[in-house]
């Protein structure tokens, strides 16, 4: 028999590693949207409402003050990426060294999850283009799930089922990431395996359908969701979803789209086309 001392002790030892590894993984999750408001929902926002300005004619040239505020806000934006070139290279050095603090005394759970963090965080920071190779983006949602996974447990299983030859064409960066982290964020909390289908197809565009198998929505709540993704007039649910369809129309103009549709027998099923 295992000593009692020795089972305590082993027992406060595995639940301070899982507050340290649920701490990380929260961590994780405000940075990576803060990241993304800043890099990529806050520009997004400013080219939508100065376009709005546009057609109602209301920038005002003749006002001299108002007549170099583009160049002072890409003054601005300008300085504000060179800083950010600074804190991404602080919390890599750091969390690398929290990852070695790990491994030297053993903890090498904290130490694969910090792996994991560095792997989701470094591409958000390191290519500022729109687009990157399919194989990226499906690289990065894997390793955004093991995230995710080790945020919200490992009852969620993620099946990937995709075209072969397009893997090496441009691609949306982080298209797919807001619908993958609803998948969670709202899935069914019961102890059943749940399921996460990826297909993605090409012919003449991208369709790609996300299916969560974890979740529902009533028909009046789908209608609701599908309405604020068409309006651009997101809530706390569909702020994710409503991100994508801008990013698509500024992208791909009409050809871009996104809806959600949902059923008792296949869950909540997202398609994404362009």
């Amino acid at each position: 028999m295992i000593p009692k001392d020795e089972y305590l002790r082993e027992a406060r030892g595995i639940k301070k590693t899982g507050f340290l590894l649920g701490g990380i993984a929260s961590l994780a999750v405000l940075f990576f949207c803060l990241i993304w408001n800043r890099k990529y929902t806050r520009p997004i926002q400013i080219l939508m409402d100065q376009m709005e300005m546009v057609g109602k004619e209301q920038l005002d040239i003749e006002n001299p003050e108002k007549v170099g505020w583009p160049e002072q806000e890409k003054a601005r934006e300008e300085l504000l990426a060179l800083q950010y070139q600074i804190n991404p290279h602080f919390l890599y050095n750091s969390l690398n060294s929290i990852r070695w603090m790990a491994m030297m005394t053993n903890n090498t759970k904290v130490a694969d999850s910090l792996v994991i963090l560095c792997k989701v965080i470094m591409p958000i920071l390191r290519n500022p283009s729109f687009t990157w190779k399919l194989s990226d983006e499906l690289d990065f949602l894997e390793n955004y799930i093991k995230m995710m996974r080790i945020r919200y447990g490992n009852e969620m299983e993620y099946h990937l089922q995709c075209d072969d030859g397009i893997q090496d064409e441009d691609f949306p960066r982080f298209i797919i990431q807001p619908v993958m982290e609803n998948c969670f964020v709202h899935g069914s909390s019961s102890a059943e395996i749940r399921h996460i289908y990826l297909r993605i197809r090409k012919t003449e565009r991208f369709a790609i359908e996300v299916q969560n198998t974890g979740s529902f929505l009533e028909a009046e709540k789908e209608t609701a969701v599908n309405r604020k993704i068409a309006e651009g007039t997101p809530d706390n649910e569909s702020i994710g979803l409503c991100n994508i369809r801008k990013r698509l129309n500024l992208l791909y103009g009409e050809k871009g789209d996104i809806w959600l549709e949902s059923s008792p027998e296949r869950g909540v099923l997202v398609y994404i086309c362009f």
